[in-house]
C-alpha cells in the first residue's frame, strides 16, 4: 500500500539524497547492479558517479572474501549458504560484517523474523527500508522482539510521517495552483500584488520534486500573472511619468505667465533685461520639449504653452527692434513737428510712410505697455495724422484755384509774355504737385500742353533774342570808330547796354559767344571816353 507513494531515492533529484540511496543498492543483485552501473555512467553529478563507481568495486570485492571464505568453510557452497554459515556460527565481527554484506531485503527480512541473536534480528531490521516488509516485521515481532519491534514501527511511523507530509505538500501544490490560476484570471486590483508574493512565498516551501511535478500547471499561470504585474507597473510608470511631465508642464507656464504680466507693466528694454528673457524662453522650450513627449501635443496645456511662449517671444522680437531703431523712433517727433503745410508735402509723406512701415515692422504686441521710445513714435504718427488732415484741408482750397491758374497761364502765352508765363506755370506745377490725384487728373492733359506751349514761347524767343543781339553787337562794334564826344558816346553806349538787358537769356546755343562779343566791343568803345 505505501510503494505507490514513493519513487525510488536513486532517482531523487536532489544529488545528496542520490548518494544515500547508494548504500542500499546491492551490487549482487543483477536489477540493483544495473542501476548501480548505470548511476556510475550517467548521472549528471559528479560525486554520485563517482560513488557508485565505488560501491561497485567493494561489492566486487566483498564478492571476492565471500568466496574464498565459503571455499574455506565448504566449498561447493552458494553465497546466501556462506553467509546463512556466517551467521549462524562467526564471531560477532564476522556476522556484522556478513549482515552488512546483505542488499537482498527478503533475506533481511527473513533474518529479522527468524534469526536466533537478537542483535542481528535488529540490525537486519534497520537494513529494511521497504515499508510492507516493515508492516509484515512488525506484525509478526509484536509480542516477541520489542527492540526490533519498536525499530520497524518507529520506520514506519516515520514514512508515514513522510507520506503524510508528502501528500500535505501535494495538497498545498494543488491549493496554490488553483489559487495562481485563479489569480491568473483576474485583473489587476490592489490585493493582486500581495495575494502573488504570498503564493511565490509559499511554492518557495514545497519540496523540489513535488514543485517539478506541478510545475506544468504552476509556471504558465505565474507567467501570466507576472505578466499582469509589469503592465500594471508600466502602467502606473507611464502615469507618473505624466504627472511629473504635467508638473513640469505647468512650472513652465506659470514662469512664463509671471513674466508676461511682470513685463506687460513695465517693458525691459536694457541688454541684461532682453538676454535674461532670452535665456528664459530657450530654457522653457528645452523643458517643454522633454516634458511634452508623456502628453496630448494638442491638448489644454500644450495650447496654453504655446501661448504663453509665443507671446514672450513676440515681445522679445519687437523690443530687440525698438532698441535697434530706437534714434529712428524718438526723432520722428522732432521731424514731425518740423513739417509746415503746404511746403514739406514730400517730407509729411516720406517721413509718414517710413514711421509705419518701422512700427509694422516692430509689431508691438497691443497688450503690452509701449516704451517710451514707441510712445514718442506714437505721438508723432498722431501729429503727421493732423498735419495731413491740415493739408487735405488746404488742397480742398487750393483745388478750385488751379482751373483759373490754368486759364490764365494759356492767356499769358498765347499774348506771347514769357516771364508771367513762366511765373505763372511755376505755381501751377507746385500746385500739381501738391493736389491729390483726384483733384488733378482732369487737368493733367491740359498742364502737359501749355508746358510744351511755354516751351515753345522759349525756343521762340530764344530765336528772335539772338538776332537782336547780334544786332546790338553790330551797333556796339559800330560805336568803336565813331567820333563823337565822349559824354555822347558813354550815354549811346549805356543805351545798348540797357537794351540788352532787357532781351534776357536767350537758348543755350550762342549766348555765351554773343556776350562775350557784346561786353568786348563795350569796353572797346569806352577805352577813349
Amino acid at each position: 500500500m505505501f510503494s505507490r507513494f514513493f519513487k525510488p531515492k536513486w532517482q531523487h533529484p536532489k544529488a545528496r539524497v542520490r548518494l544515500k540511496a547508494l548504500a542500499s543498492l546491492s551490487g549482487d543483485v543483477s536489477e540493483q547492479r544495473t542501476i548501480l552501473e548505470a548511476l556510475a555512467r550517467d548521472d549528471a553529478d559528479a560525486e554520485v558517479r563517482q560513488a557508485a563507481r565505488q560501491r561497485l568495486a567493494l561489492v566486487d570485492q566483498g564478492k571476492k572474501a565471500r568466496g574464498g571464505r565459503a571455499e574455506a568453510v565448504q566449498p561447493q557452497a552458494t553465497p546466501a549458504t556462506v553467509l546463512d554459515h556466517l551467521l549462524d556460527h562467526a564471531d560477532e565481527a564476522t556476522k556484522q560484517a556478513a549482515l552488512d554484506q546483505i542488499d537482498d531485503e527478503s533475506q533481511l527480512e527473513e533474518i529479522a523474523l527468524h534469526h536466533a541473536q537478537a542483535r542481528l534480528r535488529a540490525l537486519a531490521v534497520e537494513r529494511v527500508s521497504d515499508p510492507d516488509r516493515l508492516q509484515r516485521i512488525a506484525r509478526h515481532l509484536r509480542g516477541r522482539d520489542k527492540r526490533a519491534y519498536k525499530i520497524a514501527r518507529t520506520k514506519l511511523a516515520g514514512m508515514r510521517a513522510e507520506i503524510e507530509a508528502r501528500a500535505a505538500q501535494r495538497r498545498l501544490a494543488e491549493e496554490l495552483c488553483d489559487g495562481i490560476e485563479s489569480l491568473a484570471r483576474t485583473d489587476f486590483s490592489p490585493l493582486f500584488g500581495p495575494r502573488l508574493r504570498g503564493l511565490e512565498r509559499q511554492w518557495q516551501s514545497l519540496d523540489e520534486a513535488i514543485a517539478a511535478e506541478f510545475a506544468s500547471r504552476y509556471q504558465p499561470a505565474l507567467s501570466r500573472c507576472r505578466k499582469v504585474m509589469e503592465e500594471h507597473d508600466a502602467a502606473m510608470a507611464d502615469l507618473e511619468a505624466q504627472s511629473l511631465a504635467q508638473r513640469q508642464i505647468d512650472g513652465c507656464c506659470q514662469s512664463l505667465e509671471s513674466k508676461i504680466e511682470q513685463l506687460r507693466g513695465e517693458p525691459d528694454l536694457s541688454d541684461a533685461g532682453l538676454t535674461a528673457l532670452g535665456a528664459l524662453l530657450e530654457q522653457q522650450q528645452h523643458h517643454w520639449q522633454h516634458a511634452s513627449v508623456a502628453i496630448d501635443g494638442d491638448s489644454a496645456e500644450s495650447r496654453r504653452f504655446n501661448r504663453a511662449w509665443q507671446r514672450l517671444k513676440t515681445y522679445s522680437v519687437a523690443a530687440r527692434l525698438v532698441r535697434e531703431h530706437e534714434k529712428s523712433l524718438t526723432e520722428a517727433l522732432s521731424q514731425a513737428r518740423a513739417i509746415a503745410i503746404p511746403d514739406d508735402i514730400k517730407a509729411l509723406d516720406s517721413l509718414n510712410k517710413r514711421l509705419a512701415g518701422l512700427l509694422a515692422r516692430i509689431a508691438w504686441p497691443a497688450d503690452f505697455q509701449k516704451p517710451e521710445p514707441l510712445a514718442q513714435a506714437a505721438e508723432a504718427q498722431a501729429l503727421l495724422e493732423r498735419k495731413q488732415e491740415e493739408l487735405a484741408a488746404w488742397q480742398a482750397e487750393q483745388g478750385p484755384r488751379l482751373e483759373p491758374l490754368l486759364e490764365a497761364l494759356g492767356e499769358a502765352i498765347e499774348a506771347g509774355k514769357l516771364k508771367r508765363s513762366e511765373r505763372l506755370f511755376k505755381k501751377a506745377r507746385q500746385l500739381m504737385a501738391a493736389l491729390p490725384e483726384e483733384l488733378t487728373r482732369r487737368h493733367h492733359g491740359r498742364f502737359v500742353q501749355l508746358k510744351a506751349n511755354i516751351q515753345e514761347l522759349r525756343d521762340w524767343r530764344g530765336f528772335a533774342g539772338v538776332q537782336h543781339k547780334e544786332d546790338l553787337c553790330q551797333r556796339m562794334e559800330a560805336l568803336i570808330e565813331l567820333e563823337v564826344d565822349a559824354e555822347e558816346k558813354e550815354v549811346l553806349i549805356q543805351r545798348l547796354q540797357e537794351e540788352w538787358k532787357q532781351l534776357g537769356p536767350t537758348g543755350p546755343e550762342r549766348s555765351e559767344e554773343l556776350w562775350q562779343r557784346f561786353r568786348q566791343a563795350s569796353e572797346r568803345a569806352y577805352a577813349p571816353c
